[in-house]
């Protein structure tokens, strides 16, 4: 059996929200620089504020990651919303998602 990935198009907009674990300040350039690789594949990258905080294995408030979360799920000109890494603390924001 072959595994057959999809194919990403370009331009393609990555929006990053932390609506988990987000990222310790000693940890910052790994964000950076996958920004940057992103970026010269043609790729655009938008990164929420959630992303650059972390706190007790938290970005930041329940309220605040699903603000973000939920804004990066509905804005139009995001095609993938994804984390920057982890996700233990997603199940918090489930009754708060509308």
């Amino acid at each position: 059996m072959k595994i057959q990935y999809p194919t990403l198009k370009t331009p393609l907009t990555i929006g990053v929200t932390a609506p988990s674990s987000g990222v310790e300040q000693h940890l910052h350039l790994l964000i950076t620089e996958a920004e940057k690789q992103l970026i010269q594949r043609g790729m655009k990258v938008i990164i929420g504020n959630t992303t650059w905080t972390q706190f007790k294995g938290r970005s930041t408030t329940k309220e605040k990651r699903v603000s973000e979360l939920m804004d990066y799920l509905l804005d139009e000109r995001i095609d993938v919303v994804m984390p920057p890494w982890g996700g233990s603390f997603l199940m918090e924001l489930l009754p708060l998602i509308d």
